[in-house]
């Protein structure tokens, strides 16, 4: 038995691996007929008691990263129930930027790129 998806989170960090990840997740949201939610993470310089992960919604980072997903979308979702996320996190924390998202959209699985430098 396959486990059914019906939430699928997809961190881009618009380059070529990341559109390959894409790819399989949206094989993936086609084949369980899953929500496919893409999730671009902004660095961002964290000041003295603010949260390390965040999402303002006024940012230009952000709003311009909102603009380039929508573009990837238009381009390769066709047909695929998907919806736009962005975070600002620092470096060091873009883990817990995407853990925090997949909470949010109580995402069954993740989708991410790997820099294919050794074993899986």
């Amino acid at each position: 038995m396959v486990y059914p998806c019906q939430s699928i989170l997809n961190p881009i960090q618009f380059d070529d691996p990341s559109l390959t990840a894409l790819g399989v997740a949206k094989l993936i949201a086609v084949e369980h007929c899953a929500s496919l939610h893409l999730l671009h993470v902004v660095p961002k310089l964290r000041a003295l008691g603010e949260p390390e992960v965040s999402e303002d919604k006024d940012s230009p980072a952000e709003e311009k990263a909102r603009t380039r997903l929508q573009e990837i979308a238009a381009q390769h979702l066709v047909g695929v129930r998907y919806q736009i996320h962005t975070a600002a996190s620092p470096e060091r924390s873009l883990a817990k930027a995407v853990v925090r998202v997949a909470g949010e959209v109580n995402a069954d699985l993740i989708v991410l790129k790997t820099h294919g430098r050794t074993g899986l």
